[in-house]
């Protein structure tokens, strides 16, 4: 009887271990999947800057450029 209540036990205790490591796993993969996505919205936010800064940026450009010549 002993026997069987520590192999139960033993049973329990490595089914818990098991359980809890994959819970680990599980939120670490979580964790580098919200890293992973804030990757890519930063690099996508940093892009559509860009192409904001360059379409707001030439039009001033532009109308300076051709100030200049019309006052020549």
């Amino acid at each position: 009887m002993s026997a069987k209540f520590t192999k139960k036990l033993l049973g329990e205790s490595e089914t818990e271990a098991v359980l809890q490591r994959l819970d680990r796993l599980t939120q670490e993969e979580a964790r580098m999947m919200v890293a992973q996505t804030l990757e890519v919205v930063h690099g996508l936010f940093n892009n559509l800057k860009a192409v904001m800064d360059s379409t707001y940026l030439m039009p001033r450009v532009v109308i300076e450029r051709l100030t200049k010549l019309l006052s020549e």
